[in-house]
């Protein structure tokens, strides 16, 4: 039962990661907070507000930054699997966010059809090293 709740897991962390970074429904905020963030007319303050939308469109437009902050606001209704403290939260959150990194990589070769380049590219460096 672990096993398929991590399962879910990963996928709800990389799906949530897609829809926040790259859907084009959110793609009206990403640019509202870009143009907040970096307006051209008005020069940057160093104001905590300022600061903080900068980190905020940064966090957006990553989904790398972004799978690791889902991945641990979901973690923390999984209690379960992480019974022994903050060191195991930590630890949880930072194995879902790596392996949803993994399943969006894999998503993105089947998506985009990149699955028999990668096949043609390491059977090429595998034939080189038997050389």
């Amino acid at each position: 039962m672990i096993i398929l709740q991590l399962m879910i897991m990963v996928l709800a962390v990389e799906a949530i990661s897609e829809i926040i970074v790259d859907s084009y429904i959110t793609d009206g905020c990403r640019n509202k907070i870009k143009r907040i963030a970096y307006n051209p007319d008005k020069p940057p303050d160093d104001t905590i507000f300022h600061n903080f939308i900068v980190f905020v469109d940064k966090l957006v437009s990553c989904g790398y930054c972004t799978s690791v902050w889902v991945s641990g606001f979901l973690s923390i209704w999984s209690p379960q699997l992480f019974e022994n403290g903050l060191v195991n939260w930590v630890c949880f959150t930072f194995m879902i966010h790596r392996s949803s990194n993994w399943a969006h990589v894999l998503f993105q070769l089947v998506k985009k059809g990149r699955v028999f380049t990668c096949d043609i590219i390491l059977k090429h460096v595998y034939s080189k090293e038997e050389k």
